[in-house]
């Protein structure tokens, strides 16, 4: 299972397949539900998107969408249910790991905003340059501090952001990854402080 795991590409198919097959195999003596849970994750923390949280999931139609899986082959329920609480809990990992620390109270409080934000930036193509214009549009209301602290958020998640995670936006894999391709173009290159980078190997030309 787990090698049949490792051959799907899309890291939410192969996450569910091993929440799924491992709880349905009953490979160990005890355990099955809890380790499918925990080795679920690992497809996901290898794309780079957040974990699978369980805390707080809904637990009626999580095990009844287990059931109805090991009775009939039907993800329909699990998947609804395994789905709703990722949206739920995602976008806290995001803000809390993206920048390696605990979130900044302004964080907490904002983040519906901050992802209508982030959402606006991606499918304008906003540099960074561009990003205290949009904090002054949709954070007016914040005193003067608070807008500097969130662009200073709005830049970090957005450049650290995966193509992956764009459903947390309501954008598509494509913006994320042209307005972070075109926005690492207009930075200074390191090594010749030139923008675009005029350096015979390309020094700050982005990967795909």
């Amino acid at each position: 299972l787990l090698v049949k795991a490792g051959q799907v590409e899309d890291p939410f198919e192969a996450s569910f397949l091993l929440l799924a097959g491992l709880s349905y195999l009953q490979a160990f003596g005890d355990g099955n539900k809890r380790m499918g849970r925990l080795l679920s994750n690992e497809p996901l923390l290898r794309a780079g998107l957040p974990p699978l949280s369980f805390i707080g999931i809904d637990k009626t139609p999580y095990i009844l969408g287990l059931i109805e899986f090991y009775e009939v082959g039907s993800t329909g329920l699990l998947g609804q249910a395994i789905a709703g609480s990722y949206e739920m809990t995602a976008p806290d990992y995001i803000q809390a790991v993206t920048v390696q620390r605990v979130p900044h109270g302004l964080e907490l409080r904002e983040r519906g905003r901050i992802a209508e934000a982030l959402g606006r930036l991606f499918r304008d193509r906003t540099p960074d340059a561009g990003i205290p214009g949009l904090v002054n549009e949709v954070f007016g209301d914040l005193n003067e501090a608070d807008r500097g602290k969130m662009a200073e958020i709005l830049t970090e998640t957005a450049d650290r952001a995966s193509a992956a995670s764009a459903f947390l936006y309501g954008v598509t894999e494509g913006d994320i990854r042209k307005r972070n391709v075109d926005n690492r173009r207009l930075r200074p290159c390191p090594k010749c402080r030139q923008s675009p980078c005029v350096c015979e190997d390309g020094s700050n030309i982005p990967g795909p």
